[in-house]
């Protein structure tokens, strides 16, 4: 356990104990990433995705081929697509005499963090990273039981698409059985398997699992739903890294937007983006892992961080290779109180709140909302970072980091966020 705990007012240290230790930070990570994209990119900085045109237009036919470029944007749901289809419907373009081509240049092609566990695959919270995403790259499938016993229960697929495949065994029972779905997805393919029973009594169980090869279903998706809305295309569907063209129609997100998922909600795919967006946008090249650790080294350098041991794997705190001190959080929040009231306003208000939204919801709700802060769980880790505001204008700094508990059972976790409670607790009698 390491515990580093300061009022920022004042600038005294309250309690410490081992607080340059090293430990597993979990998804405190997330706290570091976002320090520096708020240290380093424009607080304008949008997330986009741009749709080229390479040809001419001539009645309702386009001559030439249509280009979707991703730059990271985790938040592109299904209706910002048919915001860029709607553009053509517009135009009145008819048929695309031409190719339809998705360009993922702007990050490089490792799809998945640094020392991921591949037996996480394919649960929601492990999805595959490229630039160009949608729906956080994850199918939602719905089961539910049929009306007749001993019929196949009942599916529907979100969004609906033609790009993955279904195998399904699981079968309506009677009300008097237990409920014993089971959805899994053969690694390096789209072969979802739906195995089980659902008592027929049973209200619908809902699942989310990650899609292999996002972008190609991205732009297949996309010209399913061309199709759909009275657009034909004649040529090939592909993903490259080049584009040419006219810029013709672009959506946006804001990146205050995705720092609010990223801490609040622990959200890893928009972790990851801004992650690799730090590299891409900083060194103008295709962004990397290692290319965005060396920027947030930089970052804990200039905070007064010792980066020599500390270890940068990815940016969300997914992989286990994350080594960061308590003192490392508390200098990050420190540093923006000291040096910019506005970074730190905008880093504070992506947090948590004790008792109101995000991981912090369910806990802390006798602090009347005093606690913003940012959680992290691994399967025998737990952490904690954040502020506490308290009386007579203090603002308390504090990180909490514990690794290796033993993990018989959810239990012990919870055990240990009690303990982070406990000293939260007594930190608000106090201050």
């Amino acid at each position: 356990m390491g515990i580093k705990i300061e009022n920022l007012k004042t600038n005294k240290d309250i309690y410490q104990f081992n607080a340059n230790k090293l430990f597993r930070p979990a998804s405190n990570q997330k706290l570091i990433t976002s320090a520096a994209a708020i240290e380093f990119l424009p607080d304008n900085f949008n997330f986009k995705t741009q749709l080229y045109l390479n040809g001419n237009i001539q009645d309702t036919v386009l001559n030439g081929n249509l280009y979707i470029k991703g730059y990271g944007d985790p938040l592109f749901k299904s209706s910002d697509m048919d915001s860029l289809i709607n553009f053509l419907v517009q135009k009145q373009i008819k048929i695309i005499n031409g190719n339809i081509v998705g360009d993922i240049s702007y990050f490089d092609q490792q799809y998945w963090g640094k020392g991921w566990m591949w037996d996480d695959e394919p649960e929601a919270f492990v999805p595959y990273i490229t630039p160009l995403s949608i729906n956080s790259n994850i199918i939602n499938i719905t089961v539910s039981p049929s009306s007749n016993i001993g019929e196949k229960a009942l599916l529907k697929i979100f969004p609906e698409n033609n790009f993955i495949g279904i195998i399904s065994n699981a079968i309506t029972v009677s009300e008097k059985e237990t409920s014993d779905i089971h959805i899994t997805r053969n690694r390096f393919e789209n072969l979802f398997i739906i195995s089980g029973k659902i008592p027929i009594t049973e209200n619908t169980k809902e699942f989310s699992l990650s899609i292999y090869r996002p972008e190609e279903f991205f732009i297949k998706l996309f010209n399913e739903r061309l199709e759909k809305s009275g657009i034909r295309t004649l040529g090939q569907t592909y993903i490259d890294t080049t584009s040419s063209g006219d810029l013709v129609c672009e959506i946006t997100h804001n990146i205050d937007n995705v720092l609010n998922l990223v801490n609040k909600n622990s959200d890893n795919l928009c972790a990851e983006n801004l992650f690799k967006t730090l590299s891409a946008e900083i060194f103008r090249t295709k962004g990397t892992n290692s290319g965005s650790a060396l920027i947030i080294k930089r970052f804990l350098s200039i905070i007064g961080v010792d980066t020599n041991k500390i270890v940068i794997a990815d940016g969300s705190g997914v992989s286990r290779y994350n080594l960061a001190s308590p003192e490392t959080f508390t200098n990050v929040i420190k540093y923006f109180y000291q040096t910019d009231s506005v970074k730190f306003r905008r880093l504070i208000n992506s947090l948590s709140i004790g008792g109101v939204d995000g991981t912090l919801k369910n806990r802390f709700k006798n602090l009347e909302q005093k606690i913003k802060g940012k959680t992290g769980t691994h399967s025998d880790a737990t952490s904690l970072s954040g502020i506490y505001i308290g009386k007579s204008g203090n603002i308390v700094v504090f990180s909490i980091l514990i690794n290796n508990y033993p993990n018989k059972n959810s239990l012990n976790s919870k055990k240990y966020k009690d303990i982070e409670e406990k000293i939260v607790n007594i930190l608000a009698k106090y201050y």
